[in-house]
């Protein structure tokens, strides 16, 4: 259950975009696209270690179990692929509005006007997110202690950064910024991901 229920919390909000039940807890904030996609690729992952793991005793179980990974895997890459937060969303919508009155706004709400319409045109293709979970996948498949897991999971939250930021100039005076909120934004994710890792791996 702690390994599916981010993706099964993606069916789960009101539509202001916080959780109504399920997923990871009351009043959490909707999954990313990014985060979304690098949790799907941890939980197929570890669903597969899961079974190779525990259910090497019945192969009747593990043959079933090893279907619902399937029907899992191909339920959740549709959702997966499609799957905007309601704060990206609005991102993308005011980011194509034009000739909008003027608005008083201090130098920090400036910069993060600026930093959430980039985000909001930033484009991804179905190609570009598969390439990406494909990515996270191989390296979750490398796993094999838990001792390796808060490694891992730096260095994917590196790579996520990097993804949702590609729409920045590297000579982009708020991309640091950018790459900063990200990454607070994500901890709880990285966190949720790395403790079932590492209970998984210890077991």
């Amino acid at each position: 259950m702690q390994v599916t229920e981010a993706l099964d919390s993606l069916g789960h909000y009101h539509v202001n975009g916080r959780m109504g039940s399920g997923g990871r807890g009351g009043g959490e904030l909707m999954l990313s696209s990014a985060e979304a996609q690098l949790e799907f690729a941890s939980s197929v992952s570890a669903l597969h270690v899961f079974s190779d793991k525990f259910l090497t005793d019945n192969s009747k179980v593990k043959e079933g179990f090893d279907q619902l990974i399937d029907q899992y895997t191909t339920h959740n890459k549709d959702a997966v692929t499609n799957h905007r937060s309601v704060h990206e969303k609005f991102f993308e919508a005011r980011a194509k509005m034009t000739n909008l009155p003027p608005v008083s706004l201090d130098a920090e709400q400036r910069k993060n006007l600026t930093i959430t319409n980039k985000l909001g045109v930033t484009e991804y293709t179905s190609e570009e997110i598969m390439d990406m979970v494909d990515k996270y996948t191989k390296q979750f498949n490398e796993l094999k202690d838990a001792s390796e897991v808060d490694l891992l999971m730096f260095q994917l939250q590196e790579q996520l950064v990097n993804y949702v930021t590609k729409g920045f100039s590297s000579k982009d005076s708020n991309l640091q910024t950018a790459k900063d909120s990200i990454k607070e934004q994500t901890n709880k994710t990285i966190s949720h991901i790395s403790d079932y890792w590492k209970i998984l791996l210890s077991s």
